[in-house]
C-alpha cells in the first residue's frame, strides 16, 4: 500500500522490462545514451527491481552496480 502511494507520488510508474530495439533508441535518447555506455543491462536491473519491488531501497546492489559502470565510462577519455 506505501509502496503504491510512494510510486503515484512520486510520478514513477516502473514496468517490466521489454527487450529494446533500435527504434526504441531512436524514440528514446536517454535509452540510446545509456546503450552506448554499455551499461544499459544494469539500468534495465534497475528498473526490473523497481517494478517488482515498488521501493528503490531494495535496488541498491543494482543503483550501486549501475553508477559504477557509469563512473567508470565518464573517466574515459
Amino acid at each position: 500500500m506505501v509502496s503504491t502511494a510512494f510510486s503515484e507520488m512520486s510520478g514513477h510508474d516502473f514496468k517490466p522490462i521489454k527487450p529494446t530495439t533500435d527504434n526504441d533508441e531512436e524514440d528514446d535518447p536517454v535509452i540510446a545514451s545509456i546503450k552506448r555506455t554499455g551499461c544499459l543491462d544494469l539500468h534495465n536491473a534497475i528498473m526490473e527491481c523497481m517494478y517488482e519491488n515498488k521501493d528503490w531501497r531494495k535496488c541498491q546492489n543494482e543503483v550501486k552496480s549501475f553508477r559504477l559502470c557509469m563512473s567508470k565510462k565518464d573517466k574515459k577519455p
